[in-house]
């Protein structure tokens, strides 16, 4: 019984006892019914607080790079060669407290909305004026307890995939691992 014991406890340290973050993220896409084919796009922030060159912006681009390979479109070398502006804004804000008691100690858990949000709109038009100007939006959102958007960010990115461009007519809610391949890919593991 004890050499039991021990095996399990070993195996147990040799599998590892932590298990990858599993989010669970919510997105609405709205498009055009006749997009315009377009090759080459920018990735402008929304703000205008954030710079183009922030370095938390310049990562969320790069990762983005993965959704727009979806849509084969490619970033254009400058702004005046881009077809297509794609405005995007990121963040995490407080969604609510969550509070627990286990035997006579109180647990509290913060929870985060962390999401990320993109409109493309001919590149011609910097903002849109109208909503028939916007070719494609989508609203990707998440709400947990982790907010280190270097960890959360690329998950959602990567649950997005498939939906740059569509419409989703309602909002789909998909779950994915931190460890998965696609994961793993925007991150650049």
């Amino acid at each position: 019984m004890f050499k039991n014991i021990i095996i399990a406890v070993c195996l147990l340290g040799l599998v590892g006892c932590s298990l990858a973050p599993v989010y669970k993220v919510s997105l609405t896409g709205d498009a055009q019914r006749d997009i315009p084919y377009r090759q080459t796009y920018e990735i402008i922030p929304t703000s205008n607080s954030v710079k183009i060159s922030d370095p938390d912006f310049v990562i969320f681009k790069n990762q983005l790079a993965h959704l727009m390979a979806d849509i084969e479109i490619v970033e254009a070398k400058n702004g005046i060669q881009a077809e297509i502006t794609i405005l995007a804004d990121f963040g995490i804000e407080r969604a609510g407290e969550d509070s627990y008691t286990v035997g006579s100690v109180e647990y509290e858990d913060q929870e985060y909305r962390r999401y990320f949000n993109l409109v493309a709109i001919d590149a011609g038009h910097k903002l849109p004026r109208n909503s028939n100007e916007i070719l494609w939006s989508l609203k990707v959102f998440s709400i947990g307890t982790n907010r280190n958007l270097s960890e959360v960010l690329p998950a959602m990115i990567a649950a997005a995939e498939g939906y740059i461009a569509t419409n989703t007519e309602t909002p789909i809610v998909i779950t994915i691992a931190g460890d998965d391949e696609k994961v793993k890919s925007i991150k650049g593991i």
